[in-house]
């Protein structure tokens, strides 16, 4: 997964204090024109291409809160934009932290249980993959792989358990 910790915010033009113009004020909470940042490229690739959608519903849903309470406090578009913008950086890095984490925590299952398992690794994980298959079929293949649990060392480990406790029974 590339690691990126900065997410390029939505710009929007300065606006002038001092002596020049007075911000304006939205009428109303809907009467702001704010933008969500856009996501980093690794939340539209496949694998992440579901979470991602999920995430910019999110960030839209909060951004519409952000316009109430940007109109609470009275502030101008210009500062709503710069709340939302704070905002949704700061949760995508969240995001991307948690999810490098979790790649990070599967790798090293993943490089125990092929340290547990030694030259019985890819025979098991065939096992495994076979009683999905066998008892799950093509449906169940296509949910795990979705779910993103394919290669997810605790699963093989499930599935491996169960094909060979249903061999002994046999």
């Amino acid at each position: 997964m590339e690691k990126s910790k900065s997410v390029e915010p939505v710009t929007t033009p300065p606006e002038e204090k001092g002596g020049g113009m007075v911000p304006e004020i939205p009428e109303t909470p809907d009467k702001y024109d704010v933008q969500i940042p856009e996501l980093p490229a690794v939340m539209k690739a496949p694998l992440y291409r579901e979470v991602g959608e999920q995430l910019s519903a999110y960030l839209e849903h909060a951004a519409g809160e952000l316009k109430v309470l940007a109109h609470e406090l009275q502030l101008p578009n210009t500062a709503a934009q710069k709340v939302v913008n704070h905002f949704a950086t700061k949760f995508i890095e969240a995001f991307i932290t948690a999810e490098e984490h979790r790649l990070e925590q599967r790798e090293k299952a993943l490089d125990a249980l092929k340290a547990e398992w030694k030259d019985d690794f890819a025979a098991n994980w065939e096992l495994a993959k076979r009683t999905i298959i066998s008892y799950g079929g093509m449906d169940l293949v296509a949910e795990i792989a979705a779910a993103g649990f394919a290669d997810n060392p605790l699963m093989v480990r499930i599935f491996c358990n169960i094909g060979k406790a249903l061999a002994a029974a046999l």
